[in-house]
């Protein structure tokens, strides 16, 4: 199936045991570890050759998202797995939708209104409740709801744990990256309430195009964390 051509390669898709891998010019495509380039999905390999085809006479890595996914699906997670759903896991104790402001009140409403049913969905989701509280001290959550939600993440395949991995990460909260992944939210939206209180201090303070800066590049990441979880289906 032909994919893509640039001016001095074609890319094409075929159907293998494992999956659908990606061929340059009739040879099979590698990660940078040497690892055949298949995927679980037709749609993520068409999407892998159309990013490989759009490149110039030299690749630039940072204009493949998808690749530098699923290098590392095929390259780390197989090796790293256990620690990649441990750091993800980590998540729980520092989950930025149980940490609310003691100060100010408008903050404050805005917090529980927009991040509570998000911790109310992951209760009802997972059967693991997250409880909140104001300020900094740490809150130490119920066993039984972290050992719930690392028996939810450790589900998840190589592939789907890349995204969700990342999700969490640029949005520093489990329970978002879990609603991007199971597409109960959209990127704009997790990047909207991930980003609430930076918006607010927008709002009192006015424009730092330091911070929209940054916030472009959570946005950018999450949508192509989005984008990941639909070729993954």
């Amino acid at each position: 199936m032909a994919i893509s051509t640039h001016p001095t390669r074609s890319y094409n898709v075929a159907k293998v045991a494992a999956g659908f891998a990606v061929y340059c010019d009739g040879d099979l495509v590698h990660t940078p570890a040497g690892v055949d380039l298949v995927a679980p999905t037709l749609s993520l390999a068409e999407a892998l050759a159309l990013e490989w085809g759009a490149q110039g006479k030299k690749i630039n890595p940072s204009l493949m998202p998808l690749m530098q996914f699923v290098a590392t699906a095929l390259d780390l997670v197989p090796r790293d797995r256990d620690q990649i759903i441990a750091r993800t896991l980590r998540y729980t104790q520092t989950e930025l939708l149980c940490y609310r402001a003691s100060y100010p009140e408008e903050l404050l409403r805005r917090q529980e209104a927009l991040w509570q049913p998000w911790l109310n969905w992951c209760a009802s989701q997972f059967g693991a409740f997250l409880k909140s509280g104001t300020g900094v001290v740490v809150i130490d959550q119920e066993l039984s709801a972290v050992s719930t939600l690392a028996r939810a993440v450790s589900a998840y395949d190589d592939f789907s744990l890349v995204g969700l991995s990342h999700a969490v990460e640029m949005s520093g909260s489990l329970v978002l990256g879990l609603a991007l992944a199971h597409k109960r939210l959209s990127a704009a939206e997790v990047h909207q309430l991930a980003q609430l209180d930076e918006n607010y201090q927008l709002e009192m303070w006015g424009e730092d195009p330091a911070l929209r800066k940054r916030q472009d590049e959570i946005l950018r990441d999450l949508a192509a964390c989005e984008r990941w979880f639909s070729l993954l289906t």
